[in-house]
């Protein structure tokens, strides 16, 4: 009998997607430290704060006019692609990779992670999760990004598995719960502080790892 196929999604679902962020920052204020007067501390608390006041997006034009640095379309570019391009210091949440490796013995592990595949690739990279999934999709690369249906449709079609051989888990009730209800595929959604309940989900958990627990219960 086939194995199931587990497609998991990547970010806030096995590790927090703010410590990439902030790993982001550190890169950038090291880089701008070499050019202004202000140390990579200071530069650093600046865009946490930033982000935490006004969201994502221009915190580095807003750390250019903090830093007193005159602010060119040059300049900003460079800064994004500094903070798309760099190794993560980032780490999965507590016994994830534990558990990743006991389901790998009864299932068929599929990650799917939304967002540039550069960026996307590196996070992997950092979190050596190509050493325990079987398949690794970037639905950006294939032109169909998240809530698209075939973000996780082209998936399991090119690994030969049919929706009810499958399991959607993440934590995003739109991008990860609206494929799995267009493809009538079950959605487990994993609990985010910054991300509201799917009414189509099946199962709920706190944590990713609270999953090892409820397959010890059933025969999923």
């Amino acid at each position: 009998m086939r194995k199931k196929g587990l497609l998991i999604d990547l970010d806030d679902t096995l590790y927090a997607e703010k410590t990439y962020v902030l790993s982001g920052f550190k890169a950038v204020a090291q880089f701008l430290a070499k050019q202004t007067t202000l140390s990579e501390e200071i530069l650093y608390d600046f865009m946490v704060q930033d982000l935490a006041k006004n969201g994502r997006g221009q915190t580095f034009n807003r750390v250019l006019n903090y830093a007193e640095v005159s602010i060119t379309n040059h300049l900003v570019q460079q800064l994004i692609q500094l903070y798309r391009n760099h190794e993560p210091d980032i780490a999965l949440f507590d016994g994830v990779y534990e558990l990743l490796e006991h389901l790998k013995v009864s299932f068929t592990l599929i990650l799917v992670t939304d967002g540039l595949p550069v960026m996307q690739m590196n996070k992997v990279k950092a979190l050596e999760l190509e050493f325990i999934f079987d398949h690794i999709y970037y639905p950006w690369s294939y032109k169909h990004p998240k809530p698209a249906p075939e973000s996780y449709d082209y998936p399991l079609k090119e690994i030969g598995l049919k929706p009810s051989q499958a399991i959607i888990i993440g934590d995003n009730p739109i991008n990860d719960a609206g494929p799995a209800k267009a493809l009538g595929i079950p959605f487990w959604q994993i609990h985010s502080e910054t991300k509201l309940r799917a009414e189509t989900c099946e199962k709920f958990f706190l944590n990713f790892t609270d999953i090892g627990a409820y397959l010890e219960e059933t025969d999923e």
